[in-house]
């Protein structure tokens, strides 16, 4: 929906937004809470956590949020890949726990996916500031990233079983 809650013309598609998460409960609502904040509908939010500690109150009755907890020290693929098998959503969208994002973006990227141009997106550019200095970059397009992917499930992206370099994509 846009600014003035005008629904989008196009078929809006039931959208999965898996969420890794390891040892980070003071990302976790505030990821939770930007998601909820896109002008897109959401389907479902699944978290899947491999912290040792259980996290599930701080999402505890949100609706369309489900919690999964996983074998502690469980990869960031491995999450990712569960994320991917348990989601019912046409699209499944990969979010980092501690990355701010527009509140567009998940409109903005399923619109290719939406008119049949594309079967997966991913953001292109990547603009970082640093905090306390205020210091920002832009990061260079090689340097797309898996948290930022959007696909449907039928492109069937498996994930590496490692948390070193998952997020970068070649």
């Amino acid at each position: 929906f846009n600014a003035l809650g005008i629904a989008p013309t196009y078929r809006t598609l039931r959208v999965s937004v898996v969420v890794a998460v390891h040892n980070q409960p003071e990302f976790l609502r505030f990821a939770v809470d930007q998601i909820f904040e896109q002008d897109y509908p959401i389907f479902e939010v699944l978290i899947v956590d491999d912290s040792p500690q259980r996290h599930e109150a701080l999402v505890a009755g949100l609706p369309k949020v489900v919690y999964y907890q996983v074998e502690p020290g469980a990869t960031l693929g491995a999450k990712r890949n569960h994320g991917c098998a348990v989601a019912s959503g046409e699209v499944i969208v990969h979010w980092d726990i501690n990355a701010f994002y527009s509140p567009s973006r998940i409109r903005t990227q399923v619109g290719p996916i939406v008119s049949g141009a594309a079967e997966m997106t991913v953001i292109d550019q990547q603009r970082l500031l640093l905090l306390p200095d205020a210091v920002g970059f832009r990061a260079e397009p090689s340097l797309w990233h898996y948290s930022s992917l959007m696909h449907r499930p039928s492109v069937g992206v498996p994930f590496p079983n490692t948390s070193v370099c998952v997020n970068m994509i070649p």
